[in-house]
C-alpha cells in the first residue's frame, strides 16, 4: 500500500503495472492470513469428539474420497482390509486428521510420486498407514512435528499436525511419523479396536 501511495504521488507512468502488482499481493497475503487465523480460531475452539461405532475402512474411504483427481490419476491407492474394522470415532473428526494427513503426503511428492493408505487390524489395534515416497522428514522435522506453529511451508500455520495429534489422543490412539524403510515418509494411526 505505502509503495502505491509512493507511485501515485509521483505520477508514476508505471503506476498501472505497480497498482496491478501489489493488488495482487495483497489479495494473497490477506487470503493466507485469513486461512491461518480460520485454523487458530478453529484449533482453539475444538469440539470435544462425538463417538458412534463406525467402521474405520469407510472412514479412510470418505477421506480419500476428497482427493478424486489424486485418486483418477492412480497417485492415492488404498489397500483396506476385506472386514470391517469397528472402531468408536467421530467420523468427521477422523476423517479430517486422515485428510491432513494426505494432503500434506500428495503436498511432499514429486510429480511421479505416489501414496497408498492402508488399513490393518490386530486383535486389540485398528491401524492407518499413510505412506509417500517423497524425500522423507529432515532432521528438524523429525524433531518438531507436533510441535505448534512448526512448520516447513511458506504459508503453513504449523497446527495441521498438532489438530491430528489432538483428534487422535482424545480417541485414545497414537500416531507416529518416521521416514518409510524404502524412503519416503509413513504416517501409522493407531486406534482401539471397537468390540461389537
Amino acid at each position: 500500500i505505502e509503495d502505491l501511495r509512493r507511485a501515485e504521488a509521483s505520477s508514476d507512468p508505471n503506476f498501472k503495472e505497480s497498482f496491478d502488482r501489489a493488488t495482487r499481493t495483497v489479495l494473497e497475503e490477506v487470503t493466507a492470513l485469513t486461512r491461518i487465523v480460520d485454523e487458530f480460531s478453529e484449533f482453539a475452539r475444538f469440539p470435544s469428539p462425538q463417538m458412534k461405532p463406525e467402521d474405520l475402512n469407510d472412514i479412510v474411504l470418505a477421506a480419500t474420497a476428497l482427493f478424486p483427481i489424486e485418486i483418477s490419476q492412480g497417485i492415492i491407492k488404498t489397500d483396506l482390509t476385506q472386514k470391517p474394522i469397528p472402531v468408536m470415532a467421530d467420523k468427521d473428526q477422523v476423517k479430517r486428521a486422515l485428510m491432513n494427513l494426505i494432503k500434506n503426503a500428495v503436498e511432499a511428492i514429486p510429480e511421479t510420486g505416489r501414496i497408498i493408505v492402508k488399513t490393518a487390524l490386530s486383535e486389540t489395534k485398528a491401524l492407518v498407514v499413510i505412506k509417500d515416497d517423497g524425500p522423507g522428514l529432515s532432521s528438524q522435522a523429525k524433531q518438531n512435528l507436533f510441535n505448534p506453529y512448526f512448520t516447513t511451508k511458506p504459508r503453513g500455520s504449523g497446527l495441521g499436525l498438532v489438530i491430528v495429534k489432538k483428534i487422535i489422543s482424545e480417541h485414545d490412539g497414537s500416531i507416529m511419523i518416521v521416514d518409510a524403510p524404502d524412503g519416503g515418509a509413513e504416517a501409522a494411526i493407531s486406534l482401539p479396536l471397537h468390540k461389537q
